[in-house]
């Protein structure tokens, strides 16, 4: 079995010096050692492995679920990565297999940590109860829909949860063992893993998961036909036209401007398979009109203007900045740094654009502010993750903006950065990322990453006459 493990390496190896490895406790996985594997590696100049232990994290799942097999998938880890010599650092059942290792192989052993462990092995049928733990928080996690809060969630399991564990195998003592259904958290939280909630999406089953899971959608925009007198809403048509059984993926839907609704889908062939209904529908085609989106302005931040300016004083002295008269159009406003202050975001034509980036302030009522080109890109504040707001995160454990820990970021005290953003993607992808800084850093090649995608979706070609 090969077992899915991270590494840290030091830039100046002494491979004379065993590498540590670092095993985890029950229902956690590697993560559990995210911020403390590279202090580790620091401190003692030696590689460091994290390695998940099989039914956990991202190694393979079986029905053999016992002491001795995990000690059997250390010593293969071992042989495949041929390491001879170890220390091993386990906590609570990564503790048990440390022990059962060192009794095993003791010449290999340098170094034995033991953490919240015991030297006694399961209790008889005790492994049964555990597996039968995790086959029930995996079949949960394929059956239970993602847009449910906590109590709804609950009262759903509750009419399978009896029936499902009929179906197998029953606990030894009788009773049915708790876990901890969502994420992780670090050794010294484990007793609280057990309040986890069951509300986050199945797609956001893990914070890598939720990297991974990202994809581009694919945009239809959908409108009443201009020459229509039809009173039904185009939600109505679009259902009546879409049927349930065509197995259309829709990713979202919501509504625009000018009675329209906007349909995302994750593949192209979706799309065209909406297309082609609607065009080969003759009631459809006369009530509703298609198009796919085009590319939107950019946008521009004008920050910290008096909540007492007009817009009419705004676009006045923009216009004095563009060769164009066209007013812009004022997207939103954020709370600004100074008290009874906003930030004003505008949208700008290309052109007009341009020529206002070309400034670091402007003039407004005879006071100089700053401008600044705009990014609509979403990170959320709660988990770290770029492509929703907190408002919309699926997590009830967050993710510290500063250590990568689960706490919030802002009860953090860590002189220690570390941007889970870039870690997950260094393991979860192979890129090569600086990890030693903020999620919320300007520099993170994350974020920037989004900011490119985000120029991809924006019209910023400028076309010259000559």
């Amino acid at each position: 079995m090969r077992l899915k493990y991270d590494v840290c390496i030091p830039n100046h190896v002494n491979n004379t010096l065993a590498p540590i490895i670092l095993l985890h406790s029950m229902v956690e996985n590697r993560k559990t050692w995210l911020h403390i594997a590279p202090e580790i590696m620091k401190f003692t100049g030696r590689k460091v492995y994290a390695i998940d232990a099989r039914n956990h994290g991202e190694s393979p799942w079986t029905d053999e679920y016992s002491i001795d097999a995990m000690t059997n998938d250390l010593e293969e880890f071992l042989l495949q990565n041929k390491i001879d010599k170890v220390v091993l650092v386990g906590h609570s059942m990564g503790g048990k297999v440390a022990i059962e290792y060192a009794f095993r192989k003791p010449h290999t052993v340098e170094k034995l940590i033991i953490e919240d462990s015991t030297p006694k092995n399961f209790v008889v049928g005790g492994g049964k109860s555990v597996n039968l733990g995790l086959n029930m928080m995996k079949e949960f996690n394929n059956i239970l829909p993602g847009n449910r809060d906590k109590g709804k969630a609950m009262d759903f399991i509750k009419d399978i949860f009896i029936q499902f564990a009929a179906d197998n195998e029953p606990c030894s003592n009788g009773r049915l063992v708790s876990f901890g259904i969502m994420g992780s958290s670090s050794p010294k939280n484990e007793k609280n893993d057990q309040n986890t909630s069951f509300s986050q999406s199945q797609e956001n089953f893990s914070y890598s998961d939720a990297l991974r899971g990202k994809r581009k959608l694919h945009t239809i925009l959908v409108y009443p036909a201009k020459d229509s007198s039809e009173a039904t809403s185009v939600e109505e048509i679009l259902k009546n036209t879409i049927r349930p059984e065509a197995s259309v993926k829709i990713r979202e839907f919501r509504k625009v401007k000018n009675q329209g609704v906007a349909v995302s889908c994750d593949s192209v062939k979706d799309i065209q398979f909406i297309i082609s209904r609607l065009d080969g529908d003759n009631s459809a085609k006369e009530k509703v009109s298609h198009r796919m989106p085009g590319k939107r302005h950019p946008s521009i931040n004008l920050y910290d203007l008096p909540n007492t300016i007009t817009d009419q004083e705004v676009q006045e002295a923009l216009r004095t900045y563009t060769e164009d008269g066209e007013n812009l159009r004022t997207r939103f406003k954020l709370k600004g740094r100074k008290p009874d202050t906003s930030h004003w975001v505008m949208e700008a034509p290309c052109k007009q654009f341009f020529q206002l980036k070309r400034f670091r302030k402007i003039a407004v009522n005879w006071n100089m502010f700053q401008i600044k080109e705009f990014f609509h890109v979403k990170r959320c504040q709660f988990c770290q993750a770029f492509g929703h707001t907190r408002q919309n995160c699926k997590y009830t454990v967050p993710n510290c903006g500063i250590c990568a820990d689960r706490h919030s970021t802002s009860y953090c005290r860590s002189n220690f950065q570390l941007c889970i953003n870039c870690e997950e993607s260094n393991r979860s992808s192979g890129t090569n990322h600086n990890i030693r800084h903020r999620a919320t850093d300007l520099s993170c090649p994350c974020y920037k990453k989004e900011i490119k995608a985000y120029k991809k979706t924006r019209d910023l070609k400028l076309f010259f006459k000559f």
